[in-house]
């Protein structure tokens, strides 16, 4: 695989920090979104494709992403209305790396549930898990590239893949 050609689908960007999902601009929830910000402009500097795949309906994932300026680092997004199966299925996954033009296998996936890993999974797809508070069953884990302790690995996970 060429340089830089590993596409990033990231679910629920949110969610994968210890943040609600009302945000709060101005209150803790912005300190957390900075955060992500910071993560996905680290990823889209060294050249990833960066695309949402997420379960939300497409009115709520939109309004609160641009709340809190995190919709425009999307190249790409995939909402839960796109897809006819939710996870675990893989549809949702295929869906995304078809609309950024990658095959599944040229494309990484950064999870928090079972539910997730298993769809990117059973996708093709390279998964990195930041753990939530639910544990993953060890079998979940052991289809996954790496998990990770927090999102700040990844830009180094998934060039180690390659």
């Amino acid at each position: 695989m060429a340089d830089k050609e590993m596409k990033v689908v990231i679910e629920r960007p949110h969610a994968l920090l210890p943040v609600v999902t009302n945000y709060c601009p101005g209150c803790a929830h912005g300190i957390v979104n900075r955060l992500v910000a910071e993560c996905l402009d680290e990823l889209l500097a060294a050249g990833y494709h960066v695309g949402l795949a997420t379960s939300s309906r497409r009115v709520a994932a939109e309004r609160n992403l641009k709340t809190v300026g995190l919709f425009d680092k999307f190249g790409t997004v995939t909402f839960g209305e796109d897809v006819a199966y939710g996870k675990p299925d893989p549809e949702i996954y295929l869906l995304a790396c078809e609309r950024a033009g990658f095959a599944p296998e040229e494309c990484a996936v950064v999870e928090d549930s079972r539910n997730g890993c298993v769809s990117g999974i059973t996708a093709g797809c390279h998964v990195f898990v930041v753990p939530d508070i639910v544990p993953l069953p060890q079998d979940v884990v052991d289809g996954c590239e790496a998990v990770l302790n927090t999102l700040f690995d990844l830009t180094a996970a998934v060039k180690a893949v390659r």
